[in-house]
């Protein structure tokens, strides 16, 4: 298993890709061993994990956008129903 987790990381596929393929195969596994009883262990277990690194950013909203958006909230978008109710039966 460890030498199938190298030859995906040397084809240069992604951590994330290696990770769910090894997610698949050990699922797998698990069905072969726990509900088929075919096999005796589940050989993926004893792999190397593969570790995925989580991307650390995080979009924030401007001031004018937090502006925007706190008063479509409190005073509402400034469209009374029947005005909705138009807009939807013209579509």
């Amino acid at each position: 298993m460890n030498k199938y987790l190298r030859y995906l990381k040397d084809q240069k596929l992604s951590e994330s890709l290696r990770a769910r393929r090894r997610t698949s195969l050990t699922m797998l596994y698990n069905y072969l061993v726990y509900t088929q009883r075919i096999l005796e262990y589940n050989p993926v277990l004893g792999s190397v994990k593969v570790h995925v690194h989580q991307k650390d950013y995080v979009n924030y909203l401007t001031e004018e956008e937090q502006t925007i958006l706190m008063d479509g909230i409190t005073y509402g978008t400034g469209l009374s129903k029947n005005v909705r109710c138009k807009s939807i039966t013209v579509i």
